[in-house]
């Protein structure tokens, strides 16, 4: 359980992530253990299903290693905003400190 909890976190110091372990903890105990089909599929549940909204279409978004299922215009939604919060914030990127000297 323990190497579970830290591989939530697996991009983080551990020092940086000790008060979250407690929600590391929730999300974990929330978690659902889905089942492969003879094809290696897996189907969602209805409950997952309403959590991310999806109804007709879904968008699979990949993170390396893992990937993550959305509802296409929630994604496109979460994308427009992440890239404002990147912009806003790009000066302090240590990449652009560097070019910018």
């Amino acid at each position: 359980m323990l190497f579970l909890i830290f591989a939530c976190f697996n991009n983080f110091i551990v020092k940086d992530i000790l008060p979250s372990l407690s929600n590391c903890k929730f999300i974990l105990s929330e978690s659902i253990n889905l089942q492969f089909d003879s094809e290696g599929r897996i189907s969602l549940t209805p409950k997952l299903l309403k959590h991310a909204k999806i109804k007709n279409s879904m968008l699979f978004v990949g993170q390396g290693k893992t990937f993550q299922i959305w509802e296409p215009t929630i994604f496109e939604k979460f994308k427009m905003s992440a890239r404002k919060k990147a912009n806003l914030n790009r000066a302090s990127l240590k990449w652009e400190q560097k070019l910018n000297k």
